[in-house]
């Protein structure tokens, strides 16, 4: 049997992102977006947090994405 790497399992899961920003992004920057809010956690530390977790294209896209949304809340 074939040990399939990262990029194989991915693929044949049918990814592991959406909209170009992998799940544990989007579960970091939502984490840490609530905590942010409650101020359970300093802002500073939420986006350190985010920082390692996403990359910088990924941070972009979903900043692009939630524009809509703050929109709304403003």
């Amino acid at each position: 049997m074939k040990l399939l790497n990262i990029a194989e399992t991915k693929q044949a899961s049918g990814g592991n992102s959406l909209d170009g920003v992998s799940c544990e992004c989007w579960k970091i920057i939502g984490l840490m977006g609530f905590l942010a809010a409650y101020e359970d956690v300093t802002l500073e530390f939420a986006l350190a947090q985010v920082d390692l977790v996403c990359t910088n294209q990924e941070q972009d896209i979903a900043m692009d994405l939630a524009k809509p949304f703050y929109k709304t809340l403003l």
